[in-house]
């Protein structure tokens, strides 16, 4: 731990650790200027998040949508068509690094893109990839080549947050399962076969994962260790038991999939796999229930 006295950097500081948190990556070295100094050298608000900006350009589209053909607003709608069109072209424009290969987060301190795989890279395949706009199709292809030459999709227990073991809980080796998630059906989105075949193998290796942890267990995590296939670790405090998220991702991915499973756990894994649903469904009422005691 270390002590700051100054009570303009006190605040600064806290001002950066509120951001991470608020972004829901509480903490990663996505946000640090330095690893080895790690939170120390936190820097969120100096970040332009390329996550953040293609959820925004969602809702637009959602609201522009809702006043115009829910409210009969025209004028909000075209509004908030206006904001999501501009936002997508400064997406396109402003996160993507050519060099790099894919979309970025952006360093406004350095000017430049913090040239490092976080799978928030996903977020415009699942967000963005409705477009018939003829460069994003091939910027979804380059993309996705990067991420395979980077052995993104090699591990057996998911895809990784990161590539950098920061001892951050959003870095290398967790993965979690709203980013199991997004990749999945963001790859899925694009509609290419090479994709589609990577996004079924993430989502076999998710399950297989989580039904080989519950079954050590008899848990499901907030988190996974990708290398292992065990619970994940790190950050401020011990890996959380539940969880909505975790039950959720699995549930969804049983029902894309659940004619095309076949597993190397063992030969009865299909029998196992629909046990393992049951048991999840099980936890999700009993947790509904509880909650609404």
């Amino acid at each position: 731990m270390w002590h700051i006295s100054n009570e303009t950097a006190q605040k600064e500081l806290y001002s950066h650790i509120a951001s991470a948190a608020e972004s829901g990556w509480d903490f990663s070295s996505r946000w640090f200027t330095n690893v080895n100094d790690g939170l120390k050298s936190i820097q969120t608000r100096q970040i332009v998040p390329l996550d953040l900006n293609c959820i925004i350009y969602k809702v637009e589209t959602i609201l522009s949508d809702f006043y115009s053909n829910i409210m009969n607003d025209t004028t909000t709608g075209m509004n908030y068509k206006n904001k999501a069109s501009k936002r997508f072209s400064d997406i396109n424009d402003f996160f993507w690094n050519e060099d790099f290969g894919s979309w970025l987060d952006y360093d406004m301190s350095k000017q430049d893109h913090n040239k490092e795989f976080y799978a928030s890279s996903f977020f415009p395949f699942w967000l963005l990839s409705n477009s018939d706009n003829k460069q994003m199709k091939i910027r979804f292809k380059k993309a996705y080549e990067k991420f395979k030459s980077l052995n993104v999709f090699s591990y057996d227990g998911g895809i990784p947050t990161s590539f950098i073991d920061s001892g951050e809980q959003w870095d290398f080796p967790n993965g979690w399962p709203p980013l199991q998630y997004v990749a999945v059906h963001g790859l899925l989105n694009v509609e290419d076969e090479d994709m589609r075949k990577s996004a079924k193998f993430a989502a076999k290796n998710y399950i297989e994962t989580a039904y080989l942890t519950w079954k050590e267990t008899g848990h499901m995590f907030e988190k996974y260790d990708v290398t292992k296939r065990g619970k994940g670790h790190g950050g401020e405090y011990d890996v959380q038991e539940g969880f909505g998220w975790t039950n959720g991702v699995a549930l969804n991915f049983l029902s894309i999939y659940s004619n095309e499973l076949s597993s190397t756990v063992n030969s009865g894994s299909v029998k196992n796999y629909i046990s393992f649903s049951f048991t999840i469904l099980q936890s999700i009422t009993v947790l509904f229930f509880h909650t609404m005691m």
